[in-house]
């Protein structure tokens, strides 16, 4: 249902070069990926097809992720030992998704082992951390999953005692991930899985360069935990489901020297229902539910974000903004899509994303088509278009 899309099995992820067995790092190498890059406002966002960090989703299991990667791209957020598979739509993705115009990063996991109990112990360059997995009793599997850095440990001896930068809490993080699920056969399938992740570094700058507002030092915390319940099962022979809901906690807190600073903290609640419906042999419906709500609240003294063309300017000599705020967007959204095999070997599917946005009082209307004629056993061509939107970020759009 999409022109160009990757899956790539955690089997073959893990003999990638340049990934460190990290399954989620592998995007960075496919075509129409870019490196995330390490600091910046864009730093831990992938970058595909050119589109600006923050245009493209990246989902676990169809929902948001708020981090996927540490301190920009050093690790992924998420074991790569419940990974099933990494599927990487670079563009021109299908209706399921929206509030994006760039591509669709998809992390898939695996269901746990429930004929054995298992685990292992890794120890890296970054990190070390465990996993465990295995059957709990009556039907039920579990798994759990746990990483922290020891950078902070390894930095102070290696930095000279006359750096003008001074760590007094070096770069760490942590992750950690536990599933339960059960198969209740005819009746589908539950899973259960609440993971999350912290970065936490301060510097200390002795020497400010030539910007004296930075004096002081830079306080950096992001942080979220998630808890998401997913729920599919098989109504008829035609009919089929599958029904997730998520919500957690994120913060960041950022500060630098006395005067500049960001709180943010957000509580989403996303729920993804989506069906299919066989109408005939030759003919498919797909659409559901794709909804958001987020409760949050921002503080921060800053200067407003450059924009492109804008002449860099030092932090002192720019006009501070202050925002104390609460906010709570809806944006709703549905989709329907249909899928029509005329005859073998041709597949037609139009589709419809419609989205809602209560901040902007915005209703989005995303048409989309794409067609596939399997030409030979070796040979198919395949072509797409769309309207794709998604709404400004926030310092574009809010009044303040």
């Amino acid at each position: 249902r999409e022109v160009t899309k990757r899956v790539i099995p955690r089997e073959e992820v893990m003999m990638v070069a340049g990934t460190q067995g990290d399954a989620i790092k592998v995007v960075e190498n496919l075509p129409g990926s870019n490196r995330s890059p390490s600091a910046g406002p864009g730093a831990g966002q992938v970058i595909l097809r050119g589109s600006n960090p923050g245009d493209s989703l990246v989902l676990l299991e169809g929902h948001e992720i708020p981090l996927i990667y540490h301190f920009g791209a050093l690790r992924s957020s998420f074991n790569s030992g419940f990974l099933e598979s990494v599927e990487f739509v670079p563009g021109n993705f299908s209706a399921d998704f929206g509030r994006a115009t760039g591509g669709v990063v998809q992390v898939r996991v695996r269901d746990l082992d429930s004929e054995a109990f298992r685990g292992n112990v890794d120890v890296n360059l970054y990190d070390a951390g465990f996993l465990l997995e295995g059957p709990i009793g009556d039907g039920w599997t579990a798994g759990a999953a746990f990483h922290r850095s020891y950078i902070d440990a390894i930095l102070p001896a290696v930095i000279p005692d006359d750096s003008p930068v001074s760590f007094s809490t070096a770069p760490q993080y942590y992750d950690y991930q536990t599933i339960v699920a059960k198969d209740f056969g005819d009746a589908g399938k539950f899973r259960g899985m609440v993971y999350g992740s912290q970065d936490r570094v301060k510097i200390l700058f002795d020497d400010p360069n030539s910007d004296p507002i930075s004096r002081g030092a830079l306080n950096a915390v992001t942080m979220f935990h998630n808890v998401q319940l997913q729920y599919e099962s098989e109504l008829s022979e035609t009919i089929r489901q599958s029904t997730s809901l998520q919500s957690g906690l994120t913060k960041l807190n950022f500060s630098l020297g006395p005067e500049l600073y960001f709180n943010l903290r957000t509580c989403p609640l996303d729920l993804r229902s989506i069906w299919d419906f066989e109408i005939l042999d030759s003919l498919t419906l797909h659409g559901g539910l794709d909804t958001r709500l987020v409760n949050g609240e921002i503080r921060l003294n800053l200067p407003r974000p450059s924009q492109e063309g804008d002449d860099p300017t030092p932090v002192s000599s720019r006009e501070l903004s202050s925002v104390n705020e609460s906010f709570m967007p809806f944006t709703p959204g549905m989709f329907l899509e249909a899928q029509y095999e005329p005859f073998e070997g041709v597949l037609l599917s139009p589709s419809l994303r419609v989205d809602y946005y209560s901040e902007l009082g915005h209703v989005g209307l995303d048409p989309r088509f794409f067609a596939r004629w399997v030409i030979s056993e070796s040979t198919l061509v395949s072509g797409g278009v769309g309207l794709y939107q998604r709404p400004p970020d926030p310092y574009e759009s809010d009044p303040e």
